[in-house]
C-alpha cells in the first residue's frame, strides 16, 4: 500500500470528520451570536411578555 493510499484510507476519514465537527462548532457558535444580536436589537415595550 502506498503512502497516498494509506493516507486516503486510514487517515483521511479522521481529518474529514474532524473538519465536519469543527465546521459544526463554528456554525453553532455563529447561530448563538446571531440569536444574541437579535435580542440586543429588540426595543423595550410596555407590554408584558
Amino acid at each position: 500500500m502506498s503512502d497516498v493510499e494509506f493516507t486516503s484510507k486510514e487517515i483521511g476519514p479522521y481529518h474529514y470528520n474532524r473538519g465536519l465537527q469543527d465546521a459544526r462548532t463554528l456554525i453553532e457558535e455563529n447561530v448563538q451570536n446571531l440569536s444574541q444580536t437579535f435580542y440586543e436589537m429588540e426595543k423595550p415595550t410596555e407590554f408584558i411578555k
